[in-house]
């Protein structure tokens, strides 16, 4: 009997690896990040001048929710940190 395993490791997470949902939208944002399940990950969310408006850790949840409903209508630009690499995302609240 052969048996197949496939690991994954944290140099074959991509930018595809994460989806955010729905975008834009009117500040509350859905994030599927099954691939980084067990890395210690992290969120931060800046608007276009720099400036920092959520950090948050990922959970182990499949789904997290980000709810930037507070903040004003515009661009925002989204890193998801996992372990030390760094993925971003633009994010748009209409």
């Amino acid at each position: 009997q052969t048996v197949n395993v496939i690991l994954v490791g944290v140099n074959d997470i991509s930018a595809s690896s994460f989806s955010i949902y729905p975008n834009p939208s009117t500040g509350v944002f859905s994030l599927t990040t099954s691939a980084v399940m067990g890395y210690e990950s992290n969120i931060t969310v800046y608007d276009l001048a720099g400036k920092l408006v959520y950090t948050g850790k990922l959970e182990g949840n499949e789904v997290n929710v980000i709810d930037l409903s507070a903040q004003e209508k515009g661009m925002y630009i989204m890193q998801i940190i996992v372990e030390d690499n760094v993925y971003n995302k633009t994010l748009i609240i209409q």
